[in-house]
């Protein structure tokens, strides 16, 4: 269906750039709050349209046409999900028309997803109200603190 945007992934971690644009992964995770930028494919139609085989010019950005939106999966595609505020879903700057970037801002406090190491969202990119989507990718953040409470001892 058109503007069911596919992310591209390696192993299951989305093909991700943090907002200082360096390439997202667990040993380089993005800060809470920032915007993670997406790549992918299959988000159909933009406007203005773009034409196939041309590099899209830095400073068009062409908007999908369908709209679109993100979610954490907090609870293994159970209630609740959380909503990401998506900034951008277009054709991508600088590349081939086809290939899109959808850029999403991440919550201020990072949450942790039941089954998912601190840190790691498994992430939906989908097409309301067609939702859910059933390709999953992982981004990276910075987790919570985990810091310990310290016990002291008897005098």
């Amino acid at each position: 269906m058109a503007g069911d945007i596919t992310v591209f992934q390696v192993n299951g971690a989305a093909v991700a750039l943090n907002q200082d644009y360096t390439v997202n992964s667990p040993q380089n995770p993005t800060q809470p709050g920032s915007t993670v930028m997406l790549f992918g494919t299959g988000g159909g139609q933009t406007s203005p349209p773009s034409a196939a085989g041309e590099v899209t010019p830095l400073g068009l950005f062409p908007l999908v046409i369908t709209p679109q939106a993100a979610i954490i999966d907090l609870n293994l595609m159970q209630p609740p999900a959380m909503f990401l505020n998506v900034e951008f879903a277009g054709a991508a700057p600088t590349l081939l028309a086809g290939v899109d970037q959808i850029n999403v801002t991440l919550p201020a406090t990072i949450p942790v997803a039941y089954g998912y190491a601190p840190g790691t969202l498994p992430l939906q990119v989908v097409e309301p109200p067609n939702m859910p989507s059933y390709q999953v990718v992982m981004i990276y953040a910075t987790p919570p603190s985990t810091s310990t409470p310290s016990v002291r001892g008897a005098p």
